[in-house]
């Protein structure tokens, strides 16, 4: 059934057929917990601080501060491979004297992971038969994360909506579980039940 195969991209079987493209990256919301270990990490050895709380709004509000291109500093976050490459490696480049700042390399990494995102989406849309009108996020990296939902929405230039419930996964598998036991009749009228609350508006 229309199975595109374009490696990367995997073809995924949809219930009651069909099929899904993915591009399943590696650099979502394990890299930015990388980084928030890398800075505890950095407070316990040179700082005696073992027991500092969760330092994501802090690394937030820091990125928050660094205007867009984080003045030239630049990441690929692909610190643990890609699915296709393994061995791939993250890089940092156009490190300088004025962005060498844990402020600016919050930045870059988050539009680094942005950038991934709608590089990686690029090979789906090629083999679609129209461009995407809707940009829909889901987990906690998109969830728990402003500023990192606004560098997506510009990255892919739509705005992203999020469900309004959370575990998007378990919920659509009570869906499609509700489907097979017949209390809807098939996949998207049970997708119909899905409500979505607009989580970071695209800027002009």
């Amino acid at each position: 059934p229309d199975l595109h195969l374009a490696p990367p991209l995997e073809n995924r079987p949809y219930p009651r057929g069909g099929n899904l493209l993915v591009n399943a990256g590696l650099f979502g919301g394990r890299v930015y917990a990388l980084l928030e270990g890398f800075f505890r990490t950095v407070g316990r050895d040179l700082f005696d601080q073992a027991d500092a709380a969760s330092l994501y709004t802090a690394m937030n509000a820091l990125a928050a501060a660094v205007p867009p291109g984080a003045d030239g500093l630049r990441i690929e976050p692909y610190l643990s491979g890609s699915r296709v490459d393994p061995t791939r490696r993250g890089v940092i480049s156009g490190v300088s004297d004025t962005n060498f700042t844990p402020a600016h390399l919050v930045r870059a990494f988050l539009e680094g992971m942005a950038r991934s995102y709608r590089e990686g989406y690029a090979l789906i849309e090629a083999v679609l038969p129209e461009p995407p009108r809707h940009l829909v996020g889901a987990g906690n990296g998109l969830r728990e994360n402003p500023l990192l939902r606004g560098m997506v929405a510009d990255a892919f230039g739509l705005s992203l909506s999020l469900p309004a419930h959370a575990e998007e996964a378990a919920y659509g598998a009570a869906l499609v579980a509700g489907v097979g036991a017949g209390v809807w009749p098939d996949i998207p009228t049970a997708c119909r039940m899905i409500r979505y609350q607009e989580a970071s508006p695209h800027a002009d």
